[in-house]
């Protein structure tokens, strides 16, 4: 009964205080809002062509001001700087909107892609040091952050950045509207390991110059993936490397959806030698005695050796997600994928500034 009371004292309050706020005709001067803090601001130049160019073909809204109501509250952000948003908008209408408008069906986009993007300046740091690039809602959402830090002429940067991100959850869209081959799954059914996926793999070693043996020069600098120390060299590879499983990334191995849409986006943008490094990756192999070199006691050499299992996999993975894509969706990944790639190169002769 007390708590009552007071809540209704309370809303008494809280009732005068917004009658006087209207009484004294002077909204703007106490119950002022601000603006610029939330998004509402006139129209920019910026604004114009985001209308223009996202809103009004593809039924994309473009948020680059920081509206509190869609950051996430559990991170201190700031917004993302309009000479950086323009950069960033111009780039994915480039590297990503118009090869998918290619090579798709009319309308492909306005119907399937995400409808809001939104930049922010800052990264997302975590407790751990470790800070967030991208993220996805419900397929109708995706946020980038650290826009104020990117270079906009890196083309590698900005697919480690943002576009592997982009183009991983928009097949998230694909396949949760028209479901891929259960033959799919067959393929690493016994080798996905859910949330455990960023601690149950194994990493590559890689030595540096101060590493012991302190004598090892650039020639011997690396090591096999597996090696410790160089003794550690000689043995057996780990067999708990997430490529030997045929998985193009670690995050693959999470569940069979992320490994049918990382497939996707690590082939639209890696070129053919960096997409053979990431399953079968070029490791240091032991040849012999070097007997110039004493403080070095063996020879190296590059190899691909030794992940036929890994390669089979990949290999009957993309088999499967070309069909999927070409049958449900009219798309031909290759074509789609050498449409980026073109343009991925001519990224530093981009005019990534003009809006008008």
């Amino acid at each position: 009964m007390k708590t009552i009371n007071l809540r209704m004292f309370f809303l008494f309050l809280l009732s005068l205080t917004v009658f006087s706020c209207v009484e004294d005709n002077d909204i703007e001067r106490n119950c002022e809002i601000n603006k610029e803090v939330i998004g509402d601001k006139t129209p920019s130049k910026l604004d114009e062509y985001l209308d223009r160019e996202f809103l009004k073909p593809y039924n994309i809204k473009f948020q680059y001001r920081l509206d509190d109501i869609q950051a996430d509250m559990d991170f201190n952000v700031v917004p993302a700087s309009e000479e950086k948003a323009i950069k960033i908008a111009r780039l994915i209408k480039y590297l990503c909107l118009e090869p998918y408008e290619m090579h798709t069906d009319k309308n492909f986009l306005q119907k399937y892609f995400p409808k809001t993007i939104m930049l922010v300046g800052s990264g997302a740091f975590k407790k751990d040091g470790s800070f967030i690039l991208g993220t996805a809602a419900g397929g109708v959402k995706i946020v980038l952050y650290r826009i104020n830090d990117v270079d906009t002429s890196n083309a590698q940067l900005l697919l480690e950045w943002y576009f592997n991100t982009i183009f991983h959850e928009f097949s998230h869209i694909l396949h949760q509207k028209k479901m891929f081959s259960p033959d799919f799954e067959k393929i690493s059914k016994t080798d996905y390991v859910a949330d455990s996926w960023n601690t149950h793999w194994d990493t590559w070693r890689v030595f540096k110059p101060n590493d012991k043996p302190s004598k090892l020069t650039a020639k011997y600098l690396y090591l096999p993936p597996w090696a410790k120390t160089m003794n550690d060299a000689f043995t057996a590879p780990p067999s708990k490397m997430s490529f030997q499983k045929g998985f193009i990334s670690d995050y693959s191995s999470n569940k069979v959806e992320d490994d049918f849409v990382e497939v996707i986006a690590h082939y639209i943008t890696l070129t053919d030698e960096q997409f053979e490094n990431k399953i079968n990756p070029e490791h240091w192999t032991n040849v012999g005695d070097d007997p110039t070199t004493p403080e070095i006691e063996y020879l190296w050499k590059k190899t691909r050796e030794g992940n036929q299992e890994g390669v089979d996999r990949m290999n009957q993975k993309l088999e499967i997600i070309k069909a999927y894509l070409q049958d449900s969706w009219n798309i031909n990944l290759d074509e789609l994928r050498a449409e980026v790639q073109k343009r991925l190169k001519n990224v530093k002769n981009f005019d990534a500034t003009n809006i008008e």
